[in-house]
């Protein structure tokens, strides 16, 4: 070998021993927010019909309430995180579920929020649909023991917990239609004077519960590499018109040539090889963002010009995506399959006789994703065969590891749409909905799926996605009577079957009914007042500090049937509760607002 040569090697190795990272991680936090759809109900066994969902604390406890004839007094809380914000098909690499100890809270001992000496709790899977407001401790939902996470006694009264769920987010990501969130409860809830109180949706951003999620759009950091070291990664046949009828499997060349061969009286001898990466690891909606075929020169070669693999004055060659079918069994010079010349990768003139060469095969890649059944490979041939003495002779699947032909891809996965806004407004009887989502260059269809107790939804209607990039806007009307309530959520489907759910809008029909709702809350900047109204009229809102003094008063039209409105620069309010109140129909109407 000489020195060259060796110095070539050497770089080689250098330049390509390792795989630049090609993948896309992403870190997030979900907070506790109900207009996150953060979902949560806490219930007791002293009272089993009743709950709260609106409680600043999640409690688990084993206590007693004598006063009420109940010497084992249990308390358990069920919550839910919405984790459509992570792109369908991502890999979650570690999901992590922060518990803060309340010392304010009106439950249990003042100022020890965990307490006891037995204390320790559970966080169960649920494994069926519940809804915050029919949930109580005679109708809480089921849970599985299978992957339970305990947590540990706690060693002061005031512990906060950090809890390793990876497992449940993962399922829940694969199967979104099965993400009925967790229950709180003790481990052992026969030993009275033992609780874990935790903050709530009410606190502060860092108290408040949350989960932090890290995952990445792509199967791995690293490239998917295939060069033939697990079994039926790569299938390649080398094929001759000297041997027309059978093909070879085992060759130590992956060869293209024009030569001759008059002992067997063949002045054109012609050479072409088959190759054909599996790349079925691949998922179905990956965006292959590069894909690169790596061909090293055979410099051990039986054929052709020893030691100069890549000869000759006019060795460009093709690599052609081949797109009819063929068998292993049958396939031969006579019987090969047919490739197009539309689709086609022309491999230039070699610079030297022992040439690498770094081929772009994305488009091909990309194909064979979106359409499996059409992967039959390529078909690897010189570009002129009418001239003899030129050759292009490639390490084949007998080389070691580091010298096969090697297929490298990088992609991310397609998003799935993201939802700008959902809405909903009565008029008598007649419902309108009207959703702005953004991306839907992979979107199938959209399913509205409407409920009348907001646990189980049905199909009303498929719309087809517009399939822009940018927004898109839908509107449609849905005629509903008799009842006093009625619930709607979407239904994404991508173009590979993957789906996601909106949030949920509930609308109330009843026309002596008044209802109101602020979101987000708590608010930051701004929130948004939404109210169902039996009437027009003129109204003030007003929000009130802690110390009752007037710090907003606004003048609004209020129509009939469902009204939004925004109140904007909250930011010049201090951090904090407020009480926002305004009359309709006579009557007062409260609600509080938190200031973050």
């Amino acid at each position: 070998m000489n020195k060259l040569y060796a110095l070539l090697i050497l770089l080689f190795f250098y330049t390509n021993a390792f795989s630049q990272p090609c993948g896309n991680s992403n870190c997030i936090s979900i907070y506790g927010n109900k207009t996150t759809g953060f979902r949560q109900s806490s219930f007791e066994n002293t009272n089993i019909n009743s709950n709260d969902t609106n409680a600043q604390f999640l409690t688990a406890f084993a206590w007693t309430d004598n006063t009420h004839g109940n010497p084992t007094y249990n308390g358990r809380s069920s919550l839910r995180f919405d984790l459509s914000t992570i792109p369908v098909g991502s890999v979650i690499t570690s999901a992590k579920l922060y518990l803060f100890a309340d010392p304010y809270t009106s439950s249990g001992v003042p100022n020890q929020p965990t307490y006891g000496s037995n204390n320790a709790g559970l966080l169960q899977k649920i494994i069926n649909s519940w809804q915050p407001s029919l949930t109580t401790w005679s109708n809480q939902p089921i849970v599985t023991t299978t992957n339970q996470k305990i947590l540990p006694q706690s060693s002061t009264t005031v512990q906060n917990y950090v809890v390793d769920i990876t497992d449940f987010a993962t399922y829940w990501l694969n199967k979104p239609d099965s993400n009925f969130g967790v229950l709180l409860r003790m481990q052992t809830e026969s030993n009275p004077y033992n609780s874990l109180i935790f903050y709530s949706t009410n606190a502060p951003d860092s108290l408040k519960i949350r989960m932090d999620v890290c995952y990445t759009i792509a199967d791995s950091s690293l490239p998917l590499i295939i060069n033939g070291s697990m079994p039926n990664t790569i299938f390649q046949y080398a094929i001759n018109n000297t041997y027309p009828t059978v093909n070879d499997s085992a060759h130590t060349d992956l060869s293209a040539f024009t030569w001759t061969d008059n002992t067997h009286g063949n002045p054109d001898f012609l050479g072409r090889s088959i190759l054909k990466y599996n790349v079925s690891s691949l998922p179905l909606n990956a965006i292959i963002n590069s894909a690169k075929l790596y061909l090293y020169p055979n410099m051990n070669s039986l054929s052709g010009v020893s030691g100069q693999p890549t000869y000759g004055s006019n060795n460009a060659g093709l690599l052609q995506k081949i797109i009819s079918t063929w068998s292993p069994a049958t396939l031969s010079w006579i019987n090969q399959p047919t490739a197009s010349p539309n689709q086609q990768i022309i491999i230039p003139q070699s610079i030297t006789t022992a040439q690498r060469f770094v081929l772009d095969v994305k488009d091909f890649v990309q194909s064979w994703v979106n359409k499996p059944d059409s992967n039959y490979g390529m078909l690897f041939r010189m570009q002129t065969e009418n001239n003899p003495y030129n050759s292009l002779l490639m390490n084949s699947l007998a080389a070691p590891d580091s010298l096969r032909p090697r297929l490298e891809i990088c992609y991310s996965l397609s998003l799935p749409l993201s939802l700008k806004e959902f809405r909903g407004a009565v008029n008598d009887n007649l419902v309108n909905l009207w959703w702005t989502t953004f991306n839907e260059i992979n979107s199938n269809y959209i399913t509205v799926e409407r409920s009348y107790d907001g646990i189980t939804f049905l199909k009303l209607l498929n719309v087809n996605a517009k399939g822009y990039t940018g927004s898109n806007f839908y509107k449609m009307s849905d005629n509903v009577k008799d009842v006093s309530k009625v619930f709607y959520r979407l239904k994404f489907v991508d173009k590979d079957g993957s789906y996601r759910y909106s949030n949920v809008i509930m609308l109330s029909l009843t026309a002596n009914e008044t209802t109101i709702r602020l979101s987000p809350n708590p608010a930051s900047n701004f929130t948004q007042l939404s109210l169902t109204a039996s009437k027009e009229e003129l109204t003030n809102v007003i929000i009130l500090d802690v110390y009752g003094k007037i710090i907003y008063n606004h003048s609004v039209s209020i129509n009939k049937g469902y009204n939004s409105i925004t109140i904007n620069q909250l930011n010049r309010f201090a951090k904090g509760f407020y009480l926002l109140k305004l009359k309709l129909d006579n009557k007062i109407i409260t609600a509080k607002l938190v200031r973050e």
